[in-house]
C-alpha cells in the first residue's frame, strides 16, 4: 500500500514518477494498491497525465482516490472510477461505539458527556476518539460535561440557555459580562457564537416541529422550559443576524467588539426598520406618484399635432 499526498506532490513531474513505478510487480502480495489522497489537489496537467494509467491500469495495480470535494475533480477522471460517497456516522452509533472504548479501557465517564463527545464529533468517529482522548488526559478520576466543553472551547447547555435568557430579558450588562468571561479564558468567540445559533435553531425546532425535534436530541425537556414567552418570529431574526454577523467575525481583527454589537442589535432588533416600511414613507416616490405616465402624456402630444394638421389642410381646401 502506497500513500501520496496529492496537496504537496500535485504536479506533472510526480505523476511521471508513479507511472514509471506502476509495472513493478509487488513482491509481497497480489496487488499495489496506490492510495492517492486529496485527489482534487491535482493540478489539471497532473489529471491528464493520470488520464491514460486509470483507464487501463495493470492488472495488478488499484488506485483508491481520496477527496473531501469530489466536485472539483474533472469528469473524465470521475466517469473511469467507482464511486463510494462515505456519510456521517449518527450520534447514537458513535456514542455506543465510545461507550465500549471505556469498557474495555476502564474509563469513568457519564452518559451526558459520552452523548456530547458524539454530538460534537459531527458524524466523524475519528474526531470523537481524538477528543476522547484529549478528555481522559484533562479530566482527573471522572470524565464529565464541564469537561468535553472545556476542551473543546464550546459552551455547556446551561451556559447557552443563561446567554438566551439576559438576550430575553435585555440584560445587557451580564451578556457583556459573560463575553468578557470567555474572552480572558480563551474561548474563541467565533465558536461560541457558532454554538448559540445551533442552540437557537434548537428553540426553533421545538417550536415548529417538536415531533421531529424528539427524535434529534436526549435532552427534548430541557429546551421544552424554555419556550415560556419566547416569540418564534423573533428566533428567526435572531438567527439571521447571528449568521449575517458570523461572516463578518471570521475576516474582522477584532472578534469582540463584532460579538459585542451584534448583542447589541440583537436586544434592539424590533427597532430597526424593516426595508418595505423605508420604501413606503419615502416622499420622493410620493412626488413620482403624482406624474402622469409615459403613455398617456405622449398621447396627449400626437393628439394635439393631429388637430394643428387638420386645420392647416381645412385651410389649404379653402
Amino acid at each position: 500500500i502506497i500513500e501520496i499526498d496529492a496537496a504537496s506532490n500535485n504536479g506533472v513531474d510526480e505523476i511521471r514518477e508513479l507511472k514509471n513505478k506502476i509495472s513493478i510487480v509487488p513482491s509481497n502480495g497480489k496487488y499495489k494498491v496506490y492510495i492517492i489522497d486529496e485527489v482534487h489537489m491535482l493540478t489539471v496537467g497532473a489529471f491528464n497525465a493520470l488520464l491514460k494509467t486509470l483507464e487501463e491500469p495493470p492488472s495488478h495495480v488499484i488506485f483508491i482516490l481520496a477527496t473531501t470535494e469530489p466536485h472539483k475533480i474533472p469528469s473524465t477522471i470521475l466517469s473511469r472510477c467507482q464511486r463510494f460517497d462515505f456519510k456521517k456516522i449518527g450520534i447514537d452509533s458513535i456514542k455506543n461505539h465510545l461507550c465500549d472504548v471505556c469498557k474495555k479501557e476502564s474509563i469513568n465517564i457519564t452518559d451526558e458527556a459520552l452523548y456530547e463527545l458524539a454530538r460534537i464529533s459531527d458524524g466523524g468517529m475519528r474526531d470523537a476518539l481524538s477528543l476522547l482522548d484529549q478528555a481522559i488526559s484533562y479530566a482527573d478520576d471522572e470524565i464529565n460535561i464541564e469537561d468535553i466543553h472545556e476542551i473543546n472551547g464550546t459552551l455547556p447547555q446551561t451556559r447557552l440557555k443563561s446567554l438566551f435568557e439576559n438576550l430575553i430579558n435585555k440584560n445587557i450588562t451580564e451578556i457583556f459580562k459573560i463575553i468578557d468571561e470567555y474572552d480572558k479564558s480563551g474561548k474563541n468567540l467565533i465558536k461560541i457564537t457558532d454554538e448559540f445559533i445551533l442552540f437557537l435553531r434548537n428553540i426553533m425546532l421545538c417550536i415548529e416541529t417538536p415531533e421531529y425535534f424528539k427524535t434529534l436530541v436526549q435532552n427534548y425537556s430541557f429546551y421544552e422550559e424554555l419556550l415560556v414567552n419566547v416569540d418564534f418570529e423573533k428566533i428567526i431574526k435572531y438567527i439571521e443576524l447571528l449568521n449575517s454577523n458570523m461572516s463578518e467575525m471570521k475576516l474582522s481583527a477584532n472578534p469582540r467588539l463584532n460579538i459585542e454589537l451584534c448583542f447589541i442589535k440583537l436586544m434592539n432588533i424590533d427597532n430597526y426598520p424593516q426595508k418595505n416600511k423605508i420604501e413606503i414613507n419615502n416622499p420622493q416616490k410620493e412626488k413620482l406618484s403624482n406624474i402622469p405616465p409615459k403613455k398617456e402624456i405622449k398621447s396627449t402630444v400626437i393628439s394635439k399635432i393631429d388637430n394643428d394638421k387638420m386645420k392647416k389642410l381645412k385651410d389649404l381646401r379653402i
